[in-house]
């Protein structure tokens, strides 16, 4: 298995490989020289205050890289990804026992999922069992997030 599937997940930072702030061709061209598959879709955001898109990147359905303007912002992991959060949190491990290590998780039923003060949202299967985690950059939880001006200090 190649690395990038077993690094650790750092909270407002991205993976070991990925960080947030990264270029969208940077990333593109280092998965693409690992012979790594990849699927391309866009999300639009109409209605949103700056009408930018977003362009997702999914690396072997278990790495998925959320891009505005090019620039990294969101990494979302399923599936076959190994790396864990500082706390220990993994994929597979029970809701119950990251309750023990993270008492700030806190259910968002709009989203359906939970979200950590410690910068991390997890979505659970229906046995209880976490099957993703989402890091993001800090300016996520703003009201002033899709104005984008966070963007500057990556451009």
């Amino acid at each position: 298995m190649n690395k990038f599937f077993e690094e650790n997940i750092i909270p407002y930072k991205g993976t070991e490989t990925f960080e947030f702030g990264a270029k969208y061709s940077d990333i593109k061209n280092m998965i693409k020289s690992e012979h790594l598959s990849i699927l391309q879709s866009e999300r639009s955001n109409r209605g949103c205050e700056i009408d930018w898109p977003w362009i997702i990147l999914t690396v072997e359905n278990s790495i998925t890289l959320v891009f505005v303007k090019d620039v990294l912002f969101e990494i979302v992991l399923a599936n076959s990804y190994k790396g864990k959060l500082p706390n220990g949190c993994y994929l597979g491990m029970s809701l119950k026992e990251l309750e023990k290590l993270d008492s700030s998780l806190v259910y968002n039923e709009i989203e359906e999922d939970y979200s950590s003060k410690e910068g991390y949202w997890i979505t659970e299967d229906e046995f209880g069992n976490i099957d993703s985690i989402t890091v993001y950059v800090k300016e996520i939880a703003e009201p002033r997030f899709y104005k984008y001006e966070w963007l500057e200090r990556y451009l």
